[in-house]
């Protein structure tokens, strides 16, 4: 029972270490790499940014990753960019992407790699967003 407890405490911490990570890679126009992501585990949420909170999907593809991702009203992603291609599909509400683009359902936005983007949403929004990788 203890090797269990520990086991458990060990993936814990590994899992907080992932996620400061992926946060501290929301800063500055920072490179969210692929590797970053895919190694978040799945059907876990966590917050991205102040009032963004991401839901990692699983998927049956291994070039695919994919996200459930959720705006509450007057939140905002700050600048970054990925070294994969990035699709958004929205569902409901609107974002703004890139000081003025604004996209609500059924748009979608293909992101390519590199491409350095942010997002607000003054009403909330929700969105799948894919992260491809070729």
């Amino acid at each position: 029972m203890k090797q269990t407890i520990q086991e458990l405490r060990d993936l814990f911490q590994s899992i907080e270490s992932q996620m400061r990570d992926l946060r501290s890679h929301f800063n500055n126009d920072r490179l969210v790499k692929w590797e970053s992501l895919k190694s978040l585990p799945d059907g876990q949420e966590f917050n991205i940014a102040k009032g963004v909170i991401s839901k990692k999907i699983p998927s049956p593809f291994p070039n695919l990753l994919m996200f459930e991702t959720v705006f509450a009203p007057n939140s905002e992603l700050q600048s970054h960019h990925h070294d994969v291609e990035e699709i958004i599909s929205m569902i409901d509400g609107m974002v703004e992407l890139n000081h003025g683009k604004t996209r609500k359902p059924p748009q979608i936005e293909h992101i390519p790699p590199y491409s350095i983007h942010h997002m607000k949403s003054k009403e909330g929004a929700r969105m799948l967003v894919f992260f491809r990788h070729n």
